[in-house]
């Protein structure tokens, strides 16, 4: 049954969210749970409340699914990603750090995020993120993964390493550069939020 839901549509799926049927809102939820964290995680840079807020939105999506409506060709991406924005607002509101310029930027993000998620499908991203990670030195590929899948700090990654915390820098610096050069049509603040929206 699973298998059978995980093929539909936001759009079907959310019909069937609406009438309560068994084990969609689990499939949803491991449709969107790790982008919204990523997305977060790369806002905040916090995997702890970005793994609460993320939450929190998924929580919201399932109080509020009698409200939301769906055409055939939409996709939940636009509703759940203002989402995630709003809570991580809310939540630097609340922390009274949140300064003009950072409100716009995470206006910027998400539009960042949204269009390139209307641009490739997750599979068609999903494959240039890996093409161009193996392709990355092998020290380089480890550091960023440390820092990029396993939230590590770079004194933490230095650590582990046997590393400065300099070299660590610099690394993470060039893996930035590196998909910049290899997804030459983004900015580096569209390839965090690409790799983001992957993770």
């Amino acid at each position: 049954m699973a298998k059978v839901l995980q093929k539909l549509s936001d759009q079907q799926l959310l019909q069937a969210l609406q009438e309560d049927e068994k084990g969609v809102f689990n499939v949803l939820f491991d449709r969107y749970f790790h982008r919204l964290h990523g997305f977060g995680f790369s806002l905040l840079n916090d995997s702890e409340t970005a793994k609460e807020l993320a939450m929190d939105v998924m929580f919201r999506l399932w109080q509020k699914r009698k409200d939301i409506h769906l055409q055939e060709d939409q996709t939940l991406v636009p509703y759940l990603f203002r989402s995630i924005k709003n809570a991580v607002l809310n939540h630097l509101r609340k922390a009274r750090i949140l300064t003009q310029p950072l409100d716009t930027l995470l206006d910027e993000a998400t539009d960042l995020a949204l269009s390139a998620d209307s641009r490739f499908n997750h599979h068609e991203l999903a494959a240039l993120y890996e093409d161009a990670l193996r392709k990355m030195p092998e020290q380089r590929r480890k550091i960023f993964l440390l820092n990029r899948e396993e939230n590590l700090s770079y004194s933490e990654i230095a650590e582990r390493l046997n590393l400065s915390i300099h070299t660590v820098r610099n690394q993470i610096s060039s893996s930035l550069q590196y998909f910049h050069k290899h997804l030459g049509a983004y900015d580096e603040t569209a390839i965090l939020l690409l790799i983001a929206v992957l993770l």
